[in-house]
């Protein structure tokens, strides 16, 4: 007898358990979508984020190009040269409204030139859907770009 009670209590614990609970999906589900409502925003942000990253890198790429080349000129050449200046082609088509300034200060120490790159990102268009959070954010991006070197207006003096 003592056999038998022994081989039921077997029997039941082999009895195995398939499937999910509804509370188990209840929590499944929930867990899910709290992660995705924080995964989500935070990955879209990252996105905005790096592609502004990538529009100032490429501002400051063609600033330091249009620097060169005003490093290069001489001085009776330089006032001419940074009134001629403009944003190459692949950038004024992402950037709209791209332009670039120069400021060109005497002094002691020489001719500072700065140069500043403005634009109007794309990020920054709005549309009526968009969170104003994220125009704010975007809004950051707007601000000109500046590079300033000095040029030496003497070394630059032909010699006769």
């Amino acid at each position: 007898m003592s056999q038998k009670i022994f081989h039921a209590s077997t029997k039941h614990s082999r009895l195995k358990h398939h499937g999910f609970t509804m509370s188990e999906v209840i929590v499944s589900a929930t867990l899910v979508a709290t992660m995705a409502s924080v995964v989500l925003p935070l990955s879209l942000q990252s996105n905005r984020l790096w592609q502004q990253a990538r529009y100032q890198q490429m501002a400051v790429e063609a600033l330091s190009s249009e620097m060169e080349v005003l490093l290069s000129t001489t001085a009776t050449e330089l006032e001419a040269a940074t009134e001629d200046l403009t944003p190459p082609d692949e950038l004024q088509r992402l950037f709209p409204a791209a332009r670039i300034r120069s400021d060109i200060v005497e002094d002691a120490d020489g001719t500072q030139i700065t140069l500043h790159f403005s634009w109007r990102s794309p990020a920054t268009e709005s549309s009526p859907n968009d969170d104003v959070r994220d125009r704010e954010a975007a809004s950051l991006f707007q601000r000109p770009i500046q590079l300033t070197a000095w040029y030496d207006v003497k070394a630059r003096e032909p010699q006769p």
